[in-house]
């Protein structure tokens, strides 16, 4: 509890860490009503498919190297539903594309990803326990629907990750707060300025961090493609700006 109110101070200051305690048990209701109904069914996944991608794990209880902890959100796992619907959404030849989650901890959207035929499939975590976890959950994974077998699993922090120079779908599912998301983008976008190819950016948890959805709806070099109520895709377009 102190790691998570340290992590708290640094990221939101007195006045934010404050507020955020008087709306504290109205907010742990909601996710915890929200997460018996993810956890359930993430369960049945992990059985379904000999692996461990379930529960919810806060970044205050684990040792990670680096200041940017601070800035991170707690691991808990994307419902394999809501990829399913933003997959659908994205009409491109999956084969042409590496796919890349930042911030995979224990490597569910991996998994949910494979299912597509991607050329590869690569998750970026930056907590060496998340990591580990992904990393055995890889060896174990058993899926009759799988069509992508290229499967990588890095730990490393995002600000200090290289992007390949090849066409790339992004997907953050609201791994981390301004200041490092605010890094990222340039990052991106510098990238694909430097190397043109095509590229999309999918945001999950809108309303999540209401200051990085503003940044990405101001940044140049990001085109909004579409808007739902929980996540958005975007087509990183940086020569149109």
């Amino acid at each position: 509890m102190l790691g998570r109110i340290a992590r708290s101070l640094k990221a939101r200051g007195v006045l934010g860490t404050l507020k955020l305690s008087v709306l504290q048990p109205y907010l742990l209701w909601r996710e915890r009503e929200f997460n018996k109904i993810r956890l359930r069914a993430q369960a049945e996944f992990d059985r379904d498919h000999s692996v461990d991608t379930g529960g919810i794990v806060y970044l205050g209880d684990l040792v990670i190297p680096g200041e940017n902890v601070a800035y991170g959100a707690r691991y808990g796992p994307t419902l394999r539903t809501t990829f399913r619907e933003i997959m659908g959404k994205l009409a491109i030849d999956h084969q042409r594309f590496t796919f890349i989650d930042i911030g995979s901890g224990k490597g569910a959207v991996l998994f949910y990803a494979s299912d597509y035929a991607f050329d590869k499939i690569i998750g970026v975590e930056f907590a060496p326990d998340l990591h580990k976890c992904a990393a055995q959950n890889l060896g174990n994974y058993r899926s009759g629907s799988q069509k992508c077998f290229n499967l990588e699993a890095i730990c490393a922090d995002a600000t200090q990750y290289s992007l390949p120079i090849v066409p790339l779908v992004l997907y953050f599912a609201a791994p981390f707060g301004l200041r490092v998301m605010t890094f990222v983008i340039d990052q991106i976008v510098q990238s694909f300025r430097r190397h043109p190819r095509d590229g999309y950016l999918i945001y999950n948890h809108v309303g999540h961090y209401p200051d990085v959805d503003a940044l990405l709806i101001g940044a140049e070099g990001l085109q909004l493609l579409l808007d739902q109520q929980t996540y958005r895709i975007w087509g990183i377009r940086p020569e149109q700006c």
